[in-house]
């Protein structure tokens, strides 16, 4: 254990309270370790939060809950899933506890997805809508489900993604820390490979930048760029939520991980919707171009392989 490889060479870590929100309620954790001893035994922790119940209790429940993970995490003897499962644990107590003794924070509750790097494994533990995604080889896959009352209708089969993107109860969590219920958190392992990302977000990001959006990012940016870039486009469709970033990238052979070399464009949708006016202007132009950008569509965006799904391996739900 104590010789696992650090594989880590490029990280992001961002979060901002958007363009409606008084208030961040919104909490990250990046830990690297410097010493190799502690670096080698527990890996790199990445943790993300989303408080609710309010500016005040939101944030405290976001903040404690990173906090507590955190401490528990790098003070357990236990393994990775077992210390991240009583980490999130200890961090339901304690904010049930607060909002006891603080009139203020009755109600305050949180998310919170917290991703380990040990070597070439990943270690995933959460509860709530927050979520966590990998992307290898130009995919982008998603790892957790929302713990959300319409997460629960799309895991079942009985709506669809669009539906559920839509559903006027989307953001109705059935999970959280501090809610008064016993967590009962999702947990994973992954097998990582070299140049693989991995994201974790906020639904301030998920719920206003689709998924095309974010690998295309992914796919052309170097790390830093492409965090920042995520941050602004959720601005730029509203900014209605908290948004908050962390992006973890392995290495690999090329030092750059492929980004960067090309010019990086936006997905067809989105120049599709820019570009409308100006195609039906030009109906004949666009038809001779037809062979050539349906390529180009096929050849960037289009349907890939996804990562194998041995490489992800649920442990509890």
């Amino acid at each position: 254990m104590l010789n696992a490889p650090m594989t880590l060479v490029d990280w992001y870590a961002s979060s901002d309270r958007g363009l409606v929100r008084e208030e961040n309620e919104d909490s990250l954790l990046l830990v690297v370790p410097e010493d190799p001893a502690v670096a080698g035994g527990k890996g790199i922790l990445a943790v993300v939060a989303d408080g609710v119940g309010g500016s005040v209790g939101g944030k405290i429940a976001s903040s404690t809950a990173v906090e507590r993970v955190r401490e528990t995490y790098f003070s357990s003897e236990r393994g990775f899933i077992p210390a991240l499962v009583e980490s999130m644990r200890a961090a339901d107590r304690e904010i049930v506890e607060k909002a006891s003794r603080e009139p203020s924070c009755r109600g305050m509750a949180t998310t919170c997805t917290a991703f380990v790097v040990h070597g070439y494994d990943g270690y995933l533990c959460h509860v709530g809508d927050s979520r966590a995604y990998l992307f290898r080889d130009g995919v982008l896959r998603r790892i957790t489900e929302d713990h959300t009352l319409v997460g629960r209708l799309l895991a079942d089969g009985l709506i669809t993604a669009e539906a559920a993107a839509r559903h006027p109860q989307k953001n109705v969590i059935v999970q959280a820390l501090g809610s008064g219920q016993d967590p009962a958190p999702d947990t994973f392992h992954v097998n990582l490979e070299n140049d693989d990302v991995i994201l974790l977000c906020s639904d301030g990001l998920h719920g206003f930048v689709s998924d095309e959006y974010i690998a295309s990012r992914l796919s052309c940016l170097p790390v830093r760029e492409a965090g920042d870039s995520l941050m602004e486009r959720a601005k730029e469709m509203g900014g209605a939520d908290n948004i908050t970033v962390i992006i973890l990238r392995l290495a690999g052979k090329d030092p750059s991980g492929g980004r960067g070399s090309e010019p990086c464009t936006e997905p067809s949708s989105f120049a599709r919707k820019r570009t409308r006016n100006a195609l039906v202007c030009a109906v004949l132009a666009a038809l001779l171009c037809g062979c050539f950008f349906f390529l180009w569509t096929c050849r960037e965006f289009g349907e890939k392989v996804p990562p194998n799904l041995g490489d992800v391996i649920r442990i509890t739900k």
